[in-house]
């Protein structure tokens, strides 16, 4: 329940706010954890930890391109 409160508010929180915000806290651990433990348990926890890092990678990726927007509008 916890997992999708997070995902649903995650949306309007990076519209109002920032994309940061929204960022942060779809990678929450109670959002990103439970996909890591249900892939653990299908594929292998090699998988699993490839994965996380992948997940990782994609709350960085869009910090970034904020930033360069940011940098684009105020040029």
């Amino acid at each position: 329940m916890v997992t999708r409160a997070a995902v649903v508010a995650a949306s309007p929180a990076g519209r109002r706010w920032d994309l940061a915000i929204g960022d942060w806290i779809v990678g929450l651990p109670p959002t990103s954890g439970p996909v890591a433990a249900v892939l653990a348990a299908e594929r292998r926890p090699e998988f699993a930890a490839q994965a996380s890092a992948g997940s990782i990678a994609g709350v960085v990726a869009p910090r970034v391109q904020a930033a360069t927007l940011k940098l684009a509008r105020a040029a």
